[in-house]
């Protein structure tokens, strides 16, 4: 039967595909008469003329829809020709508001359009943080628990007296995330994971087992509610489980011996997580997830029975479960 969460990751590439940015726009695109009229002014540089016509039509509704984004586009362009910044910025920014991944066509705009264009963003992007509405750029770094006992592999410590479960240490790990719209966000994540158990030999003998793991991962996140001082998210990400390595350290009397493999399995959460903002570039994040986290055979480069009992075939790692973190945020895309 397959685990829920591999269900999850067909959906996140999906929801990644529809946050991505539009084609560029940088013409009227012809979608209606009064666009096609008002291009064909602005192409013979007839620009006060454009700009009255543009007006003229949306005032009285005459473009509607997706052709009012492209006549306030057009007319953004129009203003910035005819010298009126301040009111070209404006439109620029109520485009950008209807279609936030609209940008001027590099080929037919201008080095004025564009610089226009330019201030509108960021200060539209500078309200939109104040008001708590978009998530900018930031670096993070987190600590905390989650499942971890592995079982399967444990199995070779009960073979010599030891628990049947691992003890989870708790887990670490850095992030850095970037917007690709107003609310959507992917981050990139490294996590390192580690549990250990151990023998009930008599001193001096001692058997330590330990089990590492560092996931990789790439995950979309979606601002579900937001306002300037707490902000939560919903998110799905999928990635691999890294340098999963098994590491065994015998010693009997006097005689060490280590045995150890690594292998590299697969890795997918899905959760939520809450942002308590304490300031425009620091927060408090805090995140419950379900995880899959699997790497199959780590053992089997090795031929031979642990205490005779318990075979090292075969062996899987397994951080599977629930999780939680909680660290610090750094908003950097200011």
């Amino acid at each position: 039967m397959r685990s829920p969460l591999l269900m999850l990751f067909p959906a996140a590439l999906s929801l990644l595909l529809l946050a991505a940015p539009a084609p560029q726009g940088g013409t009227a695109w012809a979608a209606s008469p009064v666009l096609e009229s008002a291009q064909q002014k602005y192409d013979n540089a007839q620009f006060a003329e454009a700009v009255t016509q543009l007006r003229e039509a949306l005032s009285s509704g005459q473009v509607t829809g997706a052709d009012q984004v492209a006549a306030r586009a057009l007319l953004a362009r129009c203003l910035v020709k005819s010298g009126n910044r301040l009111e070209a910025k404006q439109a620029f920014k109520f485009v950008l508001r209807q279609q936030p991944s609209w940008r001027p066509d590099p080929n037919t705009a201008g080095p004025d359009e564009q610089e226009v264009f330019q201030i509108a963003q960021r200060e539209l992007t500078a309200e939109q943080i104040d008001a708590g509405s978009r998530i900018p750029a930031s670096l993070s770094f987190a600590f905390g628990s989650g499942s971890g006992d592995n079982e399967d592999m444990a199995e070779i410590a009960v073979a010599g007296g030891g628990k049947d479960k691992y003890d989870v240490k708790s887990q670490i790990g850095g992030a850095v995330r970037f917007p690709v719209s107003q609310n959507w966000s992917v981050e990139f994540e490294l996590q390192r994971l580690r549990a250990t158990n151990k023998d009930a030999f008599p001193p001096p003998s001692t058997a330590v087992y330990e089990i590492t793991a560092y996931p990789l991962s790439l995950s979309l996140y979606r601002s579900a509610w937001s306002n300037r001082w707490l902000r939560v998210n919903a998110f799905a990400g999928a990635g691999i489980l890294s340098s999963a390595i098994s590491k065994i350290d015998l010693l009997f009397g006097s005689v060490p011996l280590s045995v150890s493999g690594q292998q590299n399995g697969s890795y997918f959460h899905a959760g939520l997580e809450t942002e308590v903002l304490m300031g425009r570039r620091l927060a408090l994040a805090g995140r419950f997830m379900g995880r899959s986290a699997k790497a199959s055979d780590v053992l089997d480069e090795f031929g031979f029975d642990a205490y005779g009992t318990a075979s090292l075939k075969n062996r899987e790692i397994n951080f599977s479960g629930v999780a939680m973190t909680l660290g610090l945020r750094a908003y950097i895309g200011y």
